[in-house]
């Protein structure tokens, strides 16, 4: 007579827990998945210092994210390893070379992204690696009936980690790594004078730093002189325009020094609002902006402030402002107008090389042609933008903006499911493991409420109400599924 084992009944949870932990390693390492020859032949491009300076470029919270990231590997292969190589030391080693090899893998790849590739990062998910072997060896020693119960629980933390690891993904991927060293700045046009700008400009000034709604009040009552000068350059300001009549030159009172000369020919003078910008005239730096190109990487912050005034409610392109670019459909940073409204691009892996993946768009420019203060801010994906000192508009935040639209679910309805379906698996998880569904609720929303904590000390800024709308949703659904399971359980 056949009879089934423990384990035959229950099933053997490897190519599941291998699978789940491959979705999410892919999901997190390889999007936003436009694979391009174009960023390897950059990397190939660079002097050989610098491709090596990029291979080893690490932030300490990188060393042990990627650490954590690859603990669970080590973990699910713990008993095939021990099998096959009998002592604890060789599983460990063939641990250590296995996530090395997947890393490498994963790195490879990246170079095709545009994305950070390192290879201390191959060193740090191989250490993750094996220190999940030896984790998961020092657990096959307790007890059956004590690793009965906590098996389930570290699954359950498993499950909770790489959720909340996609959920704060976008501070992490939304940097300048894939900016590009060549761009330099240019104000009312773009490089191919295919985008020209119509209004009056009377200052510009770009920062390294995220400033916030205080700031932008402040700013728009400074005014423009030197003492205003002083302040903004306190505030990170890197490269700062005073505009006031037509030259050929303009200088930068700023620290980076990077002056601008004009371009074509000068429309007539208007008034003393600012120097006049027109199709056929623009202002342009005859460098690349490295200081502020560096600075943004290093802070993964900008902002960009202007005093302006638009002589036309309905250009389109968007016509530029300022632009940090090399062409109408590449850029590192565009401030510009699109109709009647503000745009901002910033180009991020996430966001493609035109930065028009996810863009903000606020507004609307004032129609009745006075001078307005605009300052328009990036903080590691959180976008906004402030008009006479106020935010207008909505912010662009974390997951629910960057994720989806790399999925393709670009509608509300289409973000909204896939929150809902990232979220669900933690309360439901708990129910299916631990029943008690009102406390798995208030632990789940606890996870919930603490990543939105820890992304507005990392971003200042919430996620969106969508997705609090989502964990609300999927704690509810699960708490109902818990309920019916019970029900069915006791009849």
């Amino acid at each position: 007579m056949n009879r089934e084992t423990p384990a035959a009944k229950s099933g053997n949870p490897f190519w599941a827990a291998l699978s789940v932990w491959l979705f999410y390693l892919v999901l997190l390492t390889l999007n936003p998945f436009r694979f391009s020859l174009e960023p390897f032949r950059h990397w190939l491009s660079l002097e050989a210092a610098e491709r090596l300076s990029s291979l080893v470029r690490y932030q300490p919270y990188d060393l042990i994210l990627n650490v954590l990231l690859f603990l669970p590997l080590g973990g699910i292969l713990n008993d095939r390893l021990r099998r096959r190589h009998g002592s604890r030391g060789r599983a460990v080693l063939a641990a250590l070379a296995l996530g090395a090899a997947v890393s490498l893998s994963i790195e490879i790849l990246q170079l095709f992204l545009g994305r950070t590739t390192s290879l201390l990062d191959v060193f740090s998910n191989s250490l993750g690696t094996g220190v999940g072997v030896l984790l998961a060896g020092s657990f096959t020693l307790e007890p059956p009936e004590r690793r009965s119960r906590l098996v389930p629980v570290l699954g359950w933390l498993l499950l909770c980690g790489m959720v909340l690891f996609a959920c704060l993904m976008p501070a992490q991927l939304n940097n300048a790594l894939n900016w590009d060293d060549s761009f330099r700045l240019k104000i009312g046009d773009e490089f191919t004078d295919s985008r020209p700008w119509n209004g009056d400009i009377r200052l510009a000034a770009v920062y390294t730093t995220a400033l916030d709604g205080n700031d932008a009040g402040i700013l728009a009552g400074a005014g423009e002189d030197s003492a205003a000068s002083v302040l903004r350059i306190e505030r990170g300001c890197l490269s700062l325009y005073r505009f006031f009549t037509i030259s050929d030159t303009v200088s930068d009172l700023g620290p980076a020094g990077l002056d601008l000369v004009s371009r074509g020919t000068a429309p007539p003078a208007r008034d003393t609002l600012g120097m006049a910008i027109a199709p056929g005239f623009s202002l342009e730096s005859t460098r690349p902006a490295v200081a502020f190109i560096n600075g943004v990487r290093d802070t993964r912050e900008l902002s960009i402030e202007v005093l302006i005034r638009s002589r036309d409610p309905d250009q389109t392109g968007p016509a530029r402002i300022v632009t940090l670019s090399g062409g109408k459909d590449k850029r590192n940073v565009t401030l510009g107008q699109d109709r009647n409204m503000l745009q901002l691009r910033v180009r991020t892996p996430l966001t493609g090389e035109n930065g028009s993946k996810t863009a903000l768009t606020a507004g609307p420019v004032p129609a009745d042609g006075d001078l307005i203060h605009v300052v328009a801010v990036f903080n590691r994906g959180v976008q906004r933008l402030y008009l006479n000192g106020y935010p207008v508009g909505r912010t662009i935040t974390g997951i629910t903006d960057y994720l989806p639209p790399v999925l393709g679910f670009d509608s509300g309805a289409a973000r909204f499911l896939f929150l809902l379906g990232l979220l669900f698996p933690v309360p439901f998880t708990w129910v299916l493991i631990f029943g008690r569904p009102l406390a798995g609720a208030a632990v789940s929303l606890l996870l919930f409420a603490s990543v939105q904590l820890f992304y507005i000390a990392v971003c200042g800024q919430a996620f969106d109400l969508l997705f609090t709308l989502a964990a609300l949703f999927a704690v509810d659904a699960a708490v109902l599924t818990g309920v019916i399971l019970k029900t069915k359980k006791q009849n």
